[in-house]
């Protein structure tokens, strides 16, 4: 295969490769590709492991991993689950390990949002697996798992030894990486440059001598670098975390090991401290969780516009599911904040609430106890949001009558799996994917012609529940590709909308051409942008026909309708 150039190498791992070893791993990978020189060949390294351009002499290419969308770690977990199979003793246990694994993903926020690259893929479906099919609920223990397999699990189960030399347990490690998290948390960076951090790892040597002994600040940092998993080098000289999560949570460790509560304060109007205040919550005592919440609440008591005091006091809200044990009297304050908008009522509110950010999510109640208008307005919160966790929010009021504001469709995920969502509001061109269509309850349904082809119509026929349907014309000379036999039955209420202003003919032909697939509409509405007469001879072949309305557009006189259809006209004003 390698003489007739057809194959492919994958090398995976070069950065668990000692030091000492690489340059001979190099030439043993140039003799490889000197002798077999038409293949293809993929290597495979962490960025800090080698120098930019390593290979470059010998023809490589580097690309940069970018992260994994939400349908490819959907792929990701379905294919490590395939693999875990082959040697499993119990291959059923895995099928439903890994349903309940992607719908883990796709409900808990912080599940997601460690799940962007493989390696942190490959950690938690280990982790779900060596748990049984269950993960930590609460934030904090799903990090400190995370960081614990990351840390020294994944060698140690690999029996594999560091190249660098180095043995640290985790708590070491912890130690020291949570000086560089907290320096660039205060300093309002995403990251510092190597220099910088060899100095910060330093200056704690001192005070971590399982880590001081075995090395200078040089050599723990080269040691951090390349195996703990948590840390990574995106340009020459440049240091940050794999994941701002991590950052947030060994940073708000060291912020309260060090009393820093009135700095935490002090920021709680800055998203970019939102989860470091959180994380300190959880990782804090009683009497110290009390004064952070005290702190937010008379922070947000102190702040003149609405917004901004709804945020803090939402904050600390949201901060109670952390606190596994507070004092009574500041859970009840922080509720009696809460309460003031939580549901939102109107409109007004839930815009508002939308405005605060995606911590408004995991506060949004129902739908059980709410009332009608409770539910719409929380329902239009978490559109209004648009996310993932947003939808799955939305999710929960699938067999309430609760409506989604037009507005909301745009702003979820292209991807978002509509599964069960009732949507009785106008919905656009965005809403042309009839991917997920079969798994969705839709009462009502907008679009234009230029936007839906064949296979769309067909798939109107797996919506049981649609009512209410509308098209519209965009493009002149546009004609309707139905499907041949198409029926939809189950729409009793019709709109056909000129929104181009459209030659009279135009819209005459398309109900020629659609009506038949409508034998059910009892309410027939045509809209026109250029007044004149409209043949509505094909209408009366309607059997269930009981209104017409007609907008701008006047019956032409030579075909009258059957008497016991009412007819409505609102002809266009003259100028």
């Amino acid at each position: 295969m390698l003489t007739s150039g057809r194959a492919l190498l994958l090398i995976d791992g070069l950065d668990e490769i000692p030091d000492r070893e690489r340059e001979l791993t190099r030439r043993w990978l140039r003799d490889l590709t000197d002798a077999f020189p038409d293949n293809l060949w993929l290597v495979t390294s962490r960025p800090s492991a080698v120098r930019d351009d390593w290979l470059a002499a010998d023809g490589f290419g580097e690309l940069t991993l970018s992260a994994m969308s939400r349908t490819e770690v959907a792929a990701f977990i379905g294919r490590w689950h395939d693999a875990a199979r082959c040697d499993a003793e119990d291959p059923e246990r895995l099928d439903a390990y890994e349903q309940s694994l992607l719908a883990a993903v796709h409900t808990k926020q912080d599940l997601a949002r460690l799940a962007t690259n493989p390696l942190m893929c490959g950690l938690i479906c280990a982790l779900h697996r060596d748990r049984r099919g269950y993960l930590p609920t609460g934030r904090k223990e799903l990090y400190d798992a995370a960081l614990g397999m990351l840390l020294s699990r994944r060698d140690r189960e690999r029996d594999m030894a560091a190249p660098t030399g180095i043995e640290l347990s985790d708590e070491p490690q912890i130690q020291l990486l949570q000086r560089l998290a907290y320096w660039l948390i205060r300093n309002g960076r995403s990251e510092l440059d190597r220099e910088r951090a060899e100095r910060i790892l330093g200056e704690a040597l001192p005070a971590v001598p399982a880590a001081a002994e075995q090395g200078d600040a040089t050599a723990i940092f080269r040691h951090l670098l390349l195996r703990s998993g948590l840390l990574r080098e995106p340009a020459p000289g440049a240091v940050d975390f794999v994941h701002r999560t991590f950052q947030d949570y060994l940073g708000a460790k060291a912020a309260v090991e060090d009393g820093d509560f009135g700095l935490l304060v002090a920021h709680a109007e800055d998203s970019q401290w939102e989860d470091v205040i959180r994380m300190a919550v959880a990782h804090a005592r009683p009497r110290e969780r009390a004064e952070i919440l005290r702190g937010l609440m008379e922070r947000g008591d102190g702040i003149e516009g609405r917004r901004a005091r709804l945020r803090v006091h939402l904050l600390a809200t949201a901060r109670l599911e952390h606190a596994t044990e507070i004092d009574p009297r500041v859970r009840d304050e922080v509720h009696e904040r809460a309460g003031a908008i939580l549901p939102p009522r109107n409109r007004e509110e839930s815009q508002l609430l939308a405005g605060v950010g995606p911590l408004v999510l995991e506060l949004l109640p129902g739908p059980e106890g709410l009332a009608d208008d409770e539910a719409q307005e929380v329902v239009a919160t978490a559109a209004l949001i648009g996310s993932d966790a947003a939808l799955e929010v939305m999710k929960r009021f699938r067999d309430h009558p609760a409506t989604l504001p037009p507005e909301g469709l745009a702003a979820l995920p292209a991807d978002a799996p509509l599964s069960h969502l009732a949507l009785s509001r106008p919905v656009g061109a965005e809403f042309t994917d009839i991917t997920c269509w079969p798994q969705m309850r839709i009462i009502q349904l907008r679009f234009l012609t230029h936007d839906f082809g064949a296979d769309q119509w067909s798939a109107l026929a797996s919506l049981s529940e649609l009512e209410d349907f509308s098209f519209g014309v965009a493009e002149e000379g546009v004609t309707l590709q139905l499907p041949a036999g198409l029926r939809l039955p189950q729409v009793t209420r019709l709109g056909v909308l000129n929104t181009k202003r459209l030659p009279i003919s135009d819209m005459s032909r398309l109900l020629r051409s659609a009506l038949p697939a409508f034998p059910g509409v009892r309410n027939l509405q045509l809209y026109g942008v250029i007044d004149g007469s409209i043949d509505l001879s094909p209408v009366a072949a309607l059997p269930e026909l009981q209104e017409v309305f007609l907008s701008y557009l006047r019956p032409d006189p030579g075909h009258s309708l059957p008497p016991h259809i009412k007819l409505t006209h609102y002809p266009r004003p003259r100028a």
